[in-house]
């Protein structure tokens, strides 16, 4: 009994080894917001194949694990289950290739943001202060396209640039107070005015980045 167990005991590691990569797989595609067929475009097959992978219908071959984690954009140790960061050791990652900012990607997990919505915008102007200055990064979370709570949105102005404003909801839901934080200039917009500047939204504003100050 003894002997079998010492043979049966690294084939039950292979097995759970390969229920990691499928659920882990699948879990990073969704995180991502790719479909199966999208991964399979990176991966230069089809989305049938990816599907079996996730259904762990078909083991994935450990020469593909590399290959699969730089589509996915994680480490191949967090798609064999060895550790729960989807990056390995490195807790911090550009909010998107190329980005000076970079965020934890377990932080924007719990508060339901995909890396995939963001979007960096150059502030155009010094109305937003102290938040936000002229020339600064900031980060716009572009699946909340609507105003459907207070804060700070992105939204394409007359001149059609990315601008600025907080956003207060009235009590019905209908309008909204438009304002500025360096001035005192307010207006409120409702009905249709309302419903042209929802369509105008790019995005709430999540944070923000710039560049310490020059001695």
């Amino acid at each position: 009994m003894d002997s079998m167990n010492k043979i049966n005991k690294p084939d039950l590691q292979r097995v759970s080894r390969r229920e990691t990569v499928a659920k882990r797989m699948r879990e990073r595609r969704l995180d991502l917001g790719l479909s199966q067929a999208q991964v399979g475009k990176k991966l230069n097959g089809g989305q049938s194949r990816i599907g079996n992978w996730e259904q762990n219908i078909t083991a994935v071959s450990l020469d593909s694990v590399d290959t699969i984690a730089k589509a996915l954009q994680c480490s191949p140790e967090y798609l064999l289950g060895f550790t729960d960061s989807p990056l390995g050791v490195v807790e911090q990652t550009p909010i998107f290739e190329g980005s000076a900012i970079f965020m934890r990607e377990q932080d924007l997990k719990q508060r339901g943001i995909r890396s995939v919505d963001l979007k960096e915008v150059t502030v155009p102007d010094d109305l937003m202060q102290p938040e936000l200055a002229k020339g600064s990064i900031a980060v716009v979370d572009t699946s909340k396209g609507v105003i459907d709570k207070d804060g700070i949105y992105a939204y394409r102005d007359a001149k059609q640039r990315i601008s600025f404003r907080y956003f207060t909801l009235n009590v019905l839901g209908d309008g909204v107070l438009v304002r500025t934080l360096s001035t005192d200039d307010k207006q409120e917009l409702k009905g249709e005015q309302f419903s042209e500047l929802q369509k105008k939204i790019v995005g709430l504003y999540i944070g923000g980045w710039r560049w310490a100050e020059e001695n």
